[in-house]
């Protein structure tokens, strides 16, 4: 009798394991299906003590703050300085991306990573997700989503040496769709900035 409900007990467990793990890779699956879905997305965002403002279709994105203007067209990166007056081609990597667009990671996380449902409140839940490979150049992602518009309102990074990124989205609202002008970087709207191309 004590056998069986050894038993009994570790089927119970393994049950609830695998219904939270599912909750969580149906909540992760509901995010990245908005994100993507969406025909464009107007998110306004805090990180690292500044402000700034992230369009997204699809692949495609502008991120905007007072340091510099980032253009991605699903293939091809600019990053303009308005400081420097420098303007860098780049071919990013997924990793290069989701540390200027924290919104591309939510693509990478539904295959690289496990995730668990770690606090639910009011209207969100905060999923925590750990790299499956430990080479991984983020070892977790802490994201709070809004559980009406399964959209993230905070995103917190901890890379492979533990340097925490984090990142509150202040405002994410559904637009329409964009031309692919606007995730280029236009040279006649820069006409003394200095081209390095680095690809």
């Amino acid at each position: 009798m004590k056998r069986l409900l050894t038993l009994l007990t570790v089927l119970a467990t393994a049950v609830i394991i695998s219904t939270a793990a599912d909750n969580a890779t149906a909540l992760l699956n509901s995010v990245a299906s908005r994100v993507r879905s969406a025909k464009s997305l107007d998110i306004s965002f805090k990180a690292s003590g500044s402000s700034g403002k992230l369009l997204l279709a699809g692949d495609r994105f502008r991120m905007t703050s007072s340091e510099m203007t980032v253009w991605y067209d699903g293939h091809t990166q600019w990053a303009y300085s308005p400081s420097t007056g420098e303007c860098n081609i780049t071919t990013p990597t997924s990793e290069e991306l989701a540390q200027i667009n924290p919104f591309a990671i939510v693509k990478a996380l539904r295959n690289n990573f496990t995730a668990k449902i770690v606090a639910s409140g009011k209207g969100t839940s905060t999923l925590l997700l750990t790299a499956k490979n430990k080479h991984s150049d983020f070892r977790t992602v802490r994201m709070t989503v809004n559980t009406a518009t399964n959209l993230p309102t905070a995103i917190d990074l901890t890379d492979r040496v533990g340097h925490v990124t984090k990142i509150s989205v202040t405002s994410a609202r559904i637009g329409a769709t964009q031309p692919s002008s606007v995730f280029t970087f236009d040279k006649r709207k820069f006409p003394r900035a200095e081209i390095i191309d680095l690809r």
